[in-house]
């Protein structure tokens, strides 16, 4: 039930993100390691996963991590 929660809530991404969320897959070669990035907590992030910094507001911040996370020129 948790995975396909995570992957529903990653699908809802797909639409309200759609830049972020390719490159987040592109970067990390996968759908399913997108997803699971997108749950983990993240020290970068204060011990957030990823859904809290966007409902925090912080959705730009986001972008800098995944690009450090995927080993992308910033």
């Amino acid at each position: 039930m948790r995975e396909k929660t995570a992957f529903a809530a990653f699908s809802m991404l797909e639409e309200h993100f759609s830049d972020f969320s390719s490159m987040l897959i592109n970067g990390l070669g996968d759908r399913a390691r997108a997803v699971r990035w997108m749950c983990m907590h993240h020290r970068a992030l204060e011990g957030r996963n990823a859904y809290q910094v966007i409902a925090d507001g912080e959705a730009d911040r986001l972008w800098d991590e995944v690009t450090r996370a995927c080993g992308l020129p910033g």
